[in-house]
């Protein structure tokens, strides 16, 4: 779903854990964005190790996109705090 050169970046840009731990929250993150995309508005909670993660995931826009487009629900998913009001 996210190509090798992604996979790298991400690495590169998280600090202070291995590349499995890392490569396990990309795993994470990839699962919460295909159950999101696929429901209507439910909130779902992700860990602070995940979360920065999607950030990263996010700063690559033009990749973030596409990538949300390959999601069940084919739209893109901005991120929310899960403290946001809307």
């Amino acid at each position: 779903m996210i190509s090798d050169q992604y996979v790298r970046h991400i690495r590169s840009r998280i600090a202070g854990q291995s590349i499995e731990q890392i490569d396990l929250e990309i795993v994470e993150v990839l699962k919460f964005l295909a159950i999101v995309s696929a429901s209507t508005g439910r909130r779902f909670p992700l860990t602070q190790e995940a979360d920065q993660v999607w950030h990263e995931l996010i700063l690559q826009t033009g990749l973030y996109a596409r990538l949300c487009r390959e999601l069940p629900g084919g739209h893109f998913l901005h991120h929310e705090s899960a403290f946001s009001s809307s």
